[in-house]
C-alpha cells in the first residue's frame, strides 16, 4: 500500500473510532490533507444507503489536496463470518495510488459502549485480510511514532504491545528530554516489583523535560471493573501531572482484546470522563 495513503487511512480510522465511542453513531467522516495539514470534514446528512457513495464520490474528487480518506461503517465479511465495521479508504493523489482499512466492532447496549473486535484489516484483491506483523525494533517503533505527542505516543506503544503480546503488557517507561525520547522497560519476574520499579524509575527522572510510565491497571466503565492500559505523565518543572487510560476487554474465542470505546481522564476527585486534548507546560502531551 502506498504509505501516506495508509498513514492518512489510518489516521481517520482514529477518528471514526473516536467519533464512533464518543456517540454511538458515525456519519460518514472525511480527513482532507493539503500542504501537510489535516482537515476534518462532514458530509450534509444523506439517506443510510447512499452515505458510503456519498462520502467516496466527495472524497475522491478532492484531488486539490496532497491526500485524503473517508470513513464509513458498513459490513465486513471476515472467515466467513460477517461483522459490522468501520471502513476506511483513502487516496494519495500525488502518487495514484491508495488504501483500505476495515475494523470490526461491536455495538453496546443502548446507552453502553461500542467494542472494537480484533485487529486492523486490510483490504485486497481476495477481500478482507489480516497483515503480516512487520519485525521492527523498538527504536525503530518508536522512531516512527516520535511525531506523536508523548502521552499519545505511549499509547500507540502500549495498544502495539498489548495486540501483539496480550496482557498484561510489561511496564516501561518513556523519557523526553532535549527533544529526544528514551524508553526504559522494566523487566521483574514478578508482575508488582515491575510496576513498583517503573514507579520509582519516573520519579527519579527530574532531570527530564516529561516523563510517561505505563502500567496495566483498570477503571470503572458502564459501572464495572474493566481492564486497562494505565498511562501517568509528569512535566517537572510545573510539577504538573496528568493520567489517562484506554479500556480494553477479551472477547471468548478471539486472541485479540478489543479497544473499548475511547480514552478517559481521571479527575483530581477520582472519577474518569472522556478524554480530550491534554497539555502540561503550554505543550500538548495526549490527543491532537
Amino acid at each position: 500500500m502506498d504509505p501516506l495513503a495508509l498513514e492518512l487511512a489510518r489516521r481517520t480510522l482514529a477518528e471514526a473510532i473516536s467519533a464512533l465511542a464518543g456517540t454511538g453513531s458515525l456519519p460518514p467522516l472525511i480527513v482532507v490533507r493539503k500542504n501537510g495539514e489535516d482537515s476534518i470534514e462532514r458530509l450534509p446528512p444523506v439517506p443510510d444507503d447512499q452515505a458510503a457513495t456519498a462520502a467516496r464520490i466527495y472524497a475522491s474528487a478532492r484531488s486539490d489536496a496532497d491526500a485524503s480518506a473517508f470513513a464509513v461503517t458498513g459490513p465486513i465479511e471476515f472467515q466467513g463470518a460477517t461483522f459490522e465495521g468501520i471502513i476506511v479508504e483513502s487516496w494519495n493523489f500525488g502518487g495514484g495510488a491508495g488504501a483500505r482499512l476495515g475494523l470490526r466492532f461491536e455495538r453496546g447496549q443502548p446507552g453502553g459502549t461500542s467494542r472494537t473486535i480484533g485487529r486492523t484489516l486490510h483490504r485486497g484483491p481476495q477481500g478482507w485480510f489480516e497483515p503480516e506483523v512487520p519485525s521492527l525494533s523498538v527504536s525503530e517503533r518508536d522512531e516512527r511514532l516520535a511525531a506523536n505527542p508523548l502521552g499519545t505516543h505511549m499509547l500507540l506503544l502500549a495498544l502495539n504491545e498489548l495486540m501483539m503480546h496480550g496482557s498484561p503488557v510489561t511496564p516501561f517507561a518513556l523519557v523526553q528530554k532535549d527533544g529526544a525520547r528514551e524508553r526504559v522497560t522494566m523487566t521483574d519476574d514478578r508482575l508488582e516489583d515491575a510496576v513498583a520499579s517503573v514507579h520509582a524509575y519516573a520519579l527519579s527522572r527530574t532531570d527530564a523535560d516529561f516523563v510517561a510510565y505505563v502500567v496495566d491497571g483498570y477503571v470503572p466503565l458502564d459501572g464495572k471493573r474493566t481492564d486497562a492500559i494505565v498511562i501517568d505523565v509528569w512535566h517537572y518543572a510545573s510539577k504538573l501531572s496528568f493520567r489517562v487510560a484506554q479500556p480494553y476487554a477479551f472477547v471468548p474465542g478471539r486472541k485479540e482484546p478489543g479497544i473499548l470505546g475511547r480514552a478517559v481522564t481521571q479527575l483530581n476527585d477520582g472519577a474518569w470522563v472522556p478524554s480530550g486534548r491534554m497539555e502540561l507546560d503550554g505543550e500538548v502531551m495526549f490527543g491532537a
